[in-house]
């Protein structure tokens, strides 16, 4: 992957998280997979990009009491638990994120139409990103208070712009 790329993300998501949430998240080492899919526990907010030229997903995944942390930070009220509020708060998050790297994507000549956010939360779950030819990009983030990965997986159909 383009080394723009992952500075895109590590920089759309501190500057996300530095004005909406007065915190200064930082990034650990992007690694790059070819799974198929995830098995997680926590809360996921989803963001798909659709284009001419190829698609994309970004996730935000954290533990619970992460996103209720980032919900309370973001819309200044105490939240226990997964609820309405902390999922909205966490899809606007990734959206945010999104159109940070969206920006980025159409300087390279990628354009895209974003979609509204899907929020999955639980233990135990399973998301399924594909088949074995997609890539996906993850990089982990630590803050006070917790940690959250963002991980955007990319058709095969785009790689070629993007190395």
């Amino acid at each position: 992957m383009k080394e723009k790329l992952i500075r895109s993300i590590i920089e759309g998501t501190r500057r996300v998280f530095q004005m909406m949430l007065s915190v200064d998240p930082t990034p650990g080492e992007p690694r790059e997979s070819r799974k198929t899919s995830m098995k997680v526990s926590g809360i996921t907010g989803i963001i798909g990009f659709a284009g001419e030229r190829g698609s994309c997903m970004l996730y935000i995944r954290c533990p619970d009491d992460v996103a209720g942390m980032l919900a309370s930070k973001m819309l200044g009220a105490e939240f226990n638990g997964i609820s309405e509020e902390v999922k909205d708060a966490l899809g606007e998050i990734a959206n945010m994120i999104s159109g940070n790297v969206n920006s980025f994507l159409s300087e390279i000549g990628l354009e895209f139409k974003l979609s509204i956010p899907t929020i999955i939360s639980g233990r135990g779950y399973e998301i399924d990103i594909g088949s074995g030819n997609l890539r996906s990009l993850w990089v982990p983030f630590k803050f006070n208070g917790g940690e959250f990965d963002i991980i955007l997986v990319i058709s095969p159909d785009i790689l070629p712009t993007l190395t």
